[in-house]
């Protein structure tokens, strides 16, 4: 997914689902764990890509 995408959904549901009373914590915090996810996937995934390529050679 894009971070593009992935804007325009967080974006859509909140609209639609402003208030979400006591859920609101866990909504945040799985929006937080989304970014945080999608900055380490830009920061590692080539490196991890490489090392699975070599291990695949190594076979």
């Amino acid at each position: 997914m894009t971070k593009l995408i992935y804007d325009n959904r967080t974006k859509h549901f909140g609209e639609r689902h402003a208030d979400l009373g006591t859920a609101t914590r866990a909504y945040n915090n799985a929006v937080a764990t989304i970014q945080l996810n999608i900055r380490w996937l830009k920061k590692y995934y080539v490196i991890v890509e490489d090392w699975l390529m070599k291990q695949n050679g190594a076979l």
